[in-house]
């Protein structure tokens, strides 16, 4: 949508007003919108679906380091409970 062939069809469905360009829903509702082809599409969801995934993996480690964090202040601390 950023190539300056699709900014220009948008534009040209503009209308003009004072001082102000309209586009109206139904005209861009009409207009086609760019999209690769199947199998970049197929590998741009693989390549979020394992980010997610790595996302997942790394939020499952969180409650671990905020334990050993809390033992560790606890020790720096002396308040250690002795666990």
């Amino acid at each position: 949508m950023n190539t300056k062939a699709f900014q220009t069809g948008v534009k040209s469905l503009a209308s003009r007003a004072v001082g102000q360009s309209n586009i109206s829903a139904s005209s861009l509702a009409g207009y086609p919108i760019p999209l690769p082809p199947l199998p970049e599409q197929e590998r741009i969801v693989a390549e979020l679906d394992a980010e997610a995934a790595r996302l997942e993996a790394v939020r499952g480690l969180l409650p671990a380091f905020e334990a050993t964090i809390q033992r560790t202040l606890a020790r720096v601390w002396g308040t250690a409970t002795g666990d």
